[in-house]
């Protein structure tokens, strides 16, 4: 299934914070393929962040405290290109139903 990185990011998102609750019984077939696909979309969101990451690392700078890089405003609009242009291409991930 062709998933954009914006798509993934969400979706990894959503179902961490569904298995977040173990409360949550499922029969077993739905519970395994919803942790395969889980930990494949969690692999390639991690992937993602840490692209995201490297994206504002180059643009912006430490703020005094060493805590967070701040991106500058005349870097912004290159910045946010570059990151649209990394969560709107598209990946080939297997899903299983």
């Amino acid at each position: 299934m062709k998933l954009t990185n914006n798509q993934i990011y969400d979706y990894a998102t959503r179902l961490a914070a569904e298995f977040s609750d173990n409360s949550l019984k499922l029969p077993i077939k739905v519970n395994f393929y919803l942790q395969k696909n889980k930990s494949a979309l969690m692999t390639l969101a991690q992937d993602l962040e840490q692209n995201r990451q490297n994206i504002i690392e180059t643009y912006g700078t430490l703020n005094e405290d060493g805590t967070q890089y701040i991106v500058p405003t005349d870097k912004i609009e290159a910045a946010q290109q570059e990151l649209s242009d990394l969560f709107g291409l598209e990946q080939e991930v297997t899903i299983y139903k």
